[in-house]
């Protein structure tokens, strides 16, 4: 069981971790569309 309680949290950080990588993503694109000098 020990084995099973560990891999659940690890798994729950990883998806945490892609939410966060998500999130930067998501405002490196927002500040990208804010910055006229990004624009062709």
């Amino acid at each position: 069981m020990e084995s099973n309680d560990r891999t659940i949290p690890s798994s729950v950080e990883l998806v945490n971790a892609k939410k966060t990588t998500a999130r930067l993503a998501l405002n490196d694109r927002t500040i990208e569309l804010q910055r006229p000098h990004n624009l062709p």
